[in-house]
């Protein structure tokens, strides 16, 4: 589908919408494409957000994507780096100055963590999120529980963390500094 087909569609839905969300596997590995349909976006008066997992170099921005987005969702998987790499096979420093680079230069929307017992230390991963985002009362930080529909063999054995975990966890968050926190 082109981008001109996209808004084509979009078009349909036009009054219920103030923007667009892309996500996919990783929609940075499409920068064209992207391009173009946030140009077509912008000329129709609506945003774009980006859904990414943070290998994109948002700090180098090679593909000059940042000015045409209202702004990125980013994952923080893991915040110690050999606890990211065992969780994606990769390390987390691009993640991270990701993250740092975007809350600089306020492009970053939403940041999000999910909460898998027995995978990772979750809680130091969202205190040191949420110290993070202290300087930053917009952002939004979800802490999202996990649920095995849908996930790969090696994750089906992980439990989901209870509704008191996600609770105390919320309120972790709120006292590290994060300000717009949601748990779902």
């Amino acid at each position: 589908m082109s981008p001109e087909e996209l808004l084509r569609e979009l078009s349909k839905n036009r009054p219920f919408i103030r923007g667009v969300t892309v996500s996919g596997g990783e929609c940075t590995l499409y920068p064209a494409f992207l391009r173009e349909l946030a140009a077509l976006l912008l000329s129709e008066g609506l945003e774009l957000l980006l859904d990414s997992n943070g290998s994109y170099d948002f700090s180098e921005d090679p593909a000059g994507l940042l000015p045409l987005l209202s702004g990125v969702m980013l994952d923080v998987k893991a915040w110690k780096r050999e606890e990211h790499e065992r969780v994606t096979g990769t390390g987390n420093e691009d993640v991270l100055r990701n993250l740092r680079s975007l809350l600089q230069c306020g492009k970053l929307y939403e940041l999000r963590t999910v909460v898998v017992p027995g995978l990772f230390d979750y809680e130091g991963c969202i205190r040191e999120c949420a110290r993070l985002l202290r300087p930053y009362p917009e952002v939004r930080y979800k802490i999202i529980a996990f649920r095995k529909n849908g996930v790969r063999a090696e994750y089906r054995d992980f439990e989901s963390p209870t509704e008191e975990e996600m609770s105390r966890l919320l309120e972790i968050a709120k006292s590290e500094g994060a300000v717009k926190v949601l748990t779902l």
